[in-house]
């Protein structure tokens, strides 16, 4: 069985924090898999504003997330907090 290495906090460059919500949870009690790509839209837009590498929205030139790559670790749900790291 391979095992994933779970990446420094040093390998990523930007960090936003988020809270979970109520509707987060599937009828398991457990985040739905879609939340955590709704976190990885979140980070990018945040951070493409905040660092103002892109006006957002009034350009013409739209910022896209090419690739996309979830390990799951621990379960998330709510209530919880979530730090996203941008790399």
């Amino acid at each position: 069985m391979a095992y994933i290495q779970i990446p420094d906090r040093s390998s990523y460059r930007f960090f936003y924090s988020l809270t979970t919500r109520w509707a987060d949870n599937d009828v398991y009690g457990h985040m739905n898999n879609v939340v955590f790509y709704e976190f990885v839209d979140s980070i990018v837009n945040y951070w493409l504003s905040a660092s103002r590498a892109l006006p957002v929205p009034n350009n013409n030139v739209i910022g896209l997330v090419a690739h996309t790559h979830c390990d799951y670790f621990a379960p998330l749900g709510f209530p919880n907090s979530v730090t996203c790291g941008l790399r």
